[in-house]
This record gives C-alpha cells, sequence and structure tokens, in this order.
C-alpha cells in the first residue's frame, strides 16, 4: 500500500516539475522508477488492480496538494497543503536508498 501510494505521489510531483518547468524533474522521474521497480516487484498477482487504483488515488490526491500549493490564491492553504506534499514526498523518499 505505501509502496503505491508513493509512486502516484512521485507521479504527480514528476508531472508537476514538468508543467512547472522544473529542473529537479529528470531526478523525480529516476526515482519514481524506483517506486514502480518496487511495486511491480513486490505487487500480488491478483492484486493488481487494487494496487493500481492506490496508485492513481494517490497521485489525484497529491496532485492537488500541488495545485493547491502553487496556484491558491489564499496564501494560507497554499503554505499548507505545500507543505503537507512536502511531509508525504519526504516520507517516500525516505524508503530508497540514497533517498
Amino acid at each position: 500500500e505505501i509502496i503505491a501510494a508513493c509512486t502516484g505521489r512521485l507521479s504527480a510531483e514528476m508531472e508537476h516539475a514538468w508543467l512547472m518547468s522544473d529542473d529537479e524533474a529528470a531526478e523525480l522521474a529516476a526515482q519514481r522508477a524506483g517506486f514502480v521497480a518496487i511495486l511491480e516487484a513486490v505487487m500480488p498477482a491478483e492484486g493488481g488492480r487494487a494496487v493500481l487504483a492506490q496508485r492513481i488515488e494517490a497521485k489525484f490526491a497529491h496532485e492537488r496538494l500541488l495545485n493547491t500549493a502553487a496556484f491558491s490564491s489564499d496564501a494560507a492553504r497554499a503554505d499548507w497543503a505545500a507543505r503537507q506534499a512536502r511531509v508525504y514526498v519526504t516520507q517516500c523518499k525516505a524508503l530508497l536508498l540514497g533517498g
């Protein structure tokens, strides 16, 4: 479950970095690829649909945080969303060797 969620979160981070022309996009793509590889290695044979659903749900939730952080006119809400997104991604990156 955590690997699926992190794969989704890193997908959202990578796409957001592309959208914002962030130099970190390549590094995020590499980290996302690491999570994809781990997910494929540990995913149960019959659990593919459920794992994909978790991944997509996490991606869209994280995407909402990133969009709120970048585009909200409410500064307090934008700051909160940015902090939340950072916490989630930091937790995910800590799972990767060298993360």
